[in-house]
């Protein structure tokens, strides 16, 4: 076995970003929404939460240079792939086995139970594809591994006949385009086979199938399907034939297209409820003729002035006269909730939920209201109120008196970020819940929890490591810290927050690295039981979302990181040092590039490349050192301005280096056999799509593998 190895991990083809707020930062930045109604750039008026930060550090990468991502980048993708029958066998065969986690879950925003069978009940995973089970939870197995989109944003089953399920793709509250779907996927064999369903027809956009949020059937007439969909003039589309084709409707929505919820009045099916605003304020429209025509329930409802976002809904299934929204504010906090009066028209404001968890200290959506918020009320007794943002509230006087019934922190644990709440139809004391860390159960209407993940390994990766002779790893993950397995696949976390960059000192396994956000290194001796701060000499500085640092090959003590400039240790940590000054040309300042990319030589230390973002006023950059950092040489010269997503160095030729590149109308693999003094694009017949990792095989240098966003 070799004596070091590192993991990359690309989950799914994308890296999915989830959010747990152990952090708030107050940095603002801007948002744009494209013609194709695709966010670029984040709301200067929003506090960046860590959630925020993740999605523009994800966004960042493949949108530049340009701050566009090209809206058929997917499509045409595709087609290439297929153009070149990239299935067939033409590199050596590599053979998979799963590590999991198998019993820690990763972000999902639906659930669908099976009215004819409760104990059926399928999740979409916002990363992973579908996933069923048909012992109530006990165990989980994925059933859309090989559908053509992965990326679950909610599920409806068919109320006449339980094997027909719609599945909505694409993830709308707060998505760039990377995360984008392809449409409606529809399975007629209780989730075997799928196929997309994405024929709306549109004469001025092609995105609107993109992001869908919500699917209705109509209980009488099943060929009847409404969805709910966020896109720029996107917003109501209406099928009358299952599926095969949609139509839009043009009324409701008057300054906002991005429909984020509907509900249906499972007594009269004429009557809908459909929420629009994400980031602008709108409101709620209802219909009573099956959606013709819409009015906006203005009596009663907040102004636009009093700047509310995002609104979610909820109808109570005995009494559908009653009906609840829960509206976060322009920071994301929770604006009010509301609950519509019996005449159907008039809204009245209840309480506002407070979480008094020290990491939110506010009201309950706590600053992620875009991104996290649900509501929903018992199907018998409209009394009975749950509501969701960081953590789980639940009302028994109808939204008078709440009281919070999770704790993402501590007990009764559920994981944080709340996207979904569904009630056993049988039995509604039985209830599910939908959430950051995957799929949790009540029995008792919300008096405990179970954590029911299971085999359903959804876990999204920044990165990972490997133990050097022993079936050990390490991964950095979104929402779930730093995870450890040393019997695959059950992990456990060793340290919270999100995790980025991990490391195994291969000369002495118990010692650990890791990172929080913002190059927050993290060092362990004994194996990730305790942790203490590594960052002694890193100047709280520039640097990446997910900072780059890396263990050198031939000498563990040994790290190297990156900020706008380059630090480095020989010491294992207990203190770095700066081997060199600005390398992206944007100064010191709070705003501008950073390092994205490091590579040291095994064959000699000193020998060091790093790549570099780009930004607005400097092109990205490849440097490299010799003399571990005392002169650098910018080699960029012929290679694309595009994000630098990795660099791989021949572990046998210090001047022999390959660079990968993030973004779009260039090539995404270049190389070099005289330390960048020339590049030759490598890119040779793969698709335009980012690639984000390189990984070359120790055994065979002609050999090489990459990782992509497809």
């Amino acid at each position: 076995m070799m004596k070091h190895f590192r993991i990359q991990f690309l989950i799914g083809g994308i890296f999915y970003i989830s959010f747990l707020m152990y952090w708030n930062f107050q940095t603002k930045v801007e948002l744009n929404i494209s013609s194709s109604g695709i966010i670029e750039k984040i709301p200067g008026s929003l506090k960046a939460t860590g959630a925020m930060e993740a999605m523009k550090w994800y966004n960042d990468q493949r949108a530049y240079p340009t701050g566009k991502i090209p809206y058929d980048w997917r499509e045409n993708a595709v087609s290439h792939i297929n153009k070149f029958n990239f299935r067939s066998e033409t590199a050596p065969p590599i053979s998979w086995s799963s590590i999991g986690p198998s019993n820690i879950g990763g972000r999902i925003r639906s659930i669908a139970i099976d009215p004819n069978n409760t104990n059926v009940i399928y999740c979409g995973s916002v990363s992973g594809g579908i996933w069923k089970t048909t012992d109530g939870g006990n165990s989980w197995i994925p059933i859309s591994d090989f559908a053509p989109n992965l990326v679950i944003g909610c599920i409806t089953i068919d109320p006449t006949n339980s094997n027909i399920i719609y599945a909505g793709t694409g993830e709308g509250y707060y998505n760039i385009d990377a995360l984008r779907g392809i449409g409606v996927l529809k399975s007629t064999d209780g989730g075997t086979t799928w196929n997309v369903l994405n024929n709306f027809v549109s004469a001025s956009s092609p995105n609107y199938y993109y992001f869908i949020n919500k699917i209705v059937i109509r209980p009488d007439n099943p060929n009847v399907i409404f969805a709910a969909l966020s896109a720029t003039d996107a917003g109501l589309w209406k099928s009358t034939n299952a599926g095969a084709s949609w139509s839009k409707i043009t009324a409701p929505g008057s300054t906002s297209k991005f429909c984020t919820d509907l509900v249906l009045d499972s007594n009269n099916p004429n009557i809908m409820y459909a929420s629009f605003g994400l980031f602008s304020a709108d409101g709620v429209y209802k219909t009573t003729d099956g959606g013709s025509t819409w009015s906006k329930l203005t009596n009663g409802f907040p102004a636009t002035s009093t700047k509310y976002g995002r609104i979610s809904l909820a109808i109570s299934k005995n009494s559908p006269a009653i009906i609840f929204a829960c509206l976060s504010d322009s920071n994301y906090y929770t604006h009010s909730i509301l609950k519509i009066r019996s005449d159907g028209s008039t809204w009245t404001v209840v309480s506002t939920p407070y979480d008094n968890t020290p990491a939110v200290g506010g009201t309950h959506l706590g600053g992620q209201g875009w991104y996290n918020n649900v509501i929903a009320v018992h199907p018998t007794d409209t009394n009975i109120v749950y509501t969701g943002g960081i953590n789980l509230f639940k009302s028994n006087n109808s939204g008078m008196l709440w009281t919070r019934i999770s704790n993402g922190y501590g007990s009764p644990y559920v994981h944080v970020d709340q996207h979904a709440i569904v009630f056993d139809p049988v039995n509604p004391s039985i209830m599910y819940f939908g959430c950051d860390g995957g799929i949790f159960k009540s029995t008792d209407g919300g008096n405990s929890f179970i954590d029911i993940n299971n085999g359903f390994r959804t876990v999204q990766f920044y990165s990972g490591a490997a133990h050097p002779t022993q079936t050990i790893y390490y991964g950095g993950t979104q929402d779930n810290g730093t995870l450890k397995t040393n019997s695959p696949p059950v992990w456990s976390q060793v340290y919270g927050g999100d995790g980025g960059a991990t490391w195994v000192d291969y000369n002495n396994p118990n010692t650990i690295y890791t990172e929080y956000v913002y190059l927050d290194i993290r060092k362990s001796t004994n194996a990730g039981i305790s942790w203490i701060s590594a960052t002694n000499g890193i100047a709280k500085e520039r640097s990446s979302f997910i900072s780059p640092f890396v263990m050198d090959p031939s000498n563990s003590l040994s790290l190297v990181a990156g900020t706008y400039r380059v630090y480095r240790t020989t010491n294992g940590a207990s203190s770095w040092v700066s081997i060199s000054s600005d390398l992206t040309g944007d100064g010191t300042g709070s705003s501008g590039s950073t390092i994205t990319a490091i590579a040291i030589a095994k064959t000699s230390s000193s020998t060091i490349y790093i790549g570099t973002s780009g930004s607005q006023s400097n092109a990205s950059r490849v440097w490299v050192t010799t003399n571990s950092g005392s002169n650098w040489t910018n080699v960029t010269s012929t290679l694309p301005n595009r994000y630098v997503t990795s660099i791989a160095i021949n572990p046998r030729n210090r001047d022999s280096a390959y660079v990968s590149f993030s973004g779009y109308g260039t090539g995404h693999i270049y190389s070099s056999s005289n330390r960048g003094g020339s590049w030759i694009n490598k890119s040779g017949n793969l698709p335009d799509i980012p690639v984000n990792t390189i990984l070359l095989d120790q055994k065979n240098n002609n050999h090489i593998m990459i990782g992509t966003d497809l």
